[in-house]
Parts: C-alpha cells; structure tokens; sequence
C-alpha cells in the first residue's frame, strides 16, 4: 500500500471502474523517455501493447531508464504489457515519465478520484 493511502481508498480504487469525476490520460511509449502531467487523486494505470515481451520502466518526477544489468534503481515500477498497477498523486501535479524496452506502446492512466 503506498504511503498516506488508506486501506479503504485503496479498496475504492481498486473497485471503482469509473464514474462523473473520471479522466483518462494516454501516454505513447518508445524506447526514448516520455512524460505526462498528472493531478493529485487516485489511478489505474495500464499498458497496452501487442508485444507481450515488452515492458514499461513508469517514474515520477526524473527521466526513466533501465537501470544495467546488474544495476539497481529506485522510485520506478516496471509493467509487463497488459499490466496494471494502482498509485495515488498526492501534492498537486507529477510528471511521470516512461520508457519501453523495446518497440512501441500505450499507456492509459485512469483516475478514478
């Protein structure tokens, strides 16, 4: 559960598909980095590719990318094509950037709330 989330906002994220309040943002991927703005509230975020050895490296606030083998980073997540992940912003506006591995892709972010 990411920190300041409740578990209760983390179950209504969880389980709401949408409603009046609802946004969607798309964010087309590549092997070079990418970036939206995205308000406070809470998102479902996915990644829509038909190439199923893709992969997306999603950060806020710096430029995104792999980390070397053997490397390690921090403050990113990685998606496998037709993954999801929840995640709140809090705090006003973030830039999230993302980066493929390999071809191109789309990544949606719902917010919900």
């Amino acid at each position: 559960m990411a920190a300041g989330l409740s578990q209760d906002l983390g179950r209504s994220a969880y389980f709401t598909g949408f409603n009046s309040g609802s946004a969607v943002y798309r964010l087309d991927l590549s092997t070079v980095d990418a970036n939206i703005d995205l308000p406070s509230g809470l998102y479902y975020a996915r990644l829509m590719s038909n190439d199923a050895s893709v992969a997306a490296l999603v950060r806020y606030g710096a430029t995104a990318a792999f980390p070397a083998n053997g490397g390690t980073g921090a403050g990113f997540i990685v998606l496998g094509a037709g993954g999801d992940v929840r995640f709140q912003v809090t705090g006003g506006t973030v830039n999230t950037h993302a980066i493929l591995s390999a071809g191109t892709a789309t990544m949606y972010f719902v917010k919900v709330f």
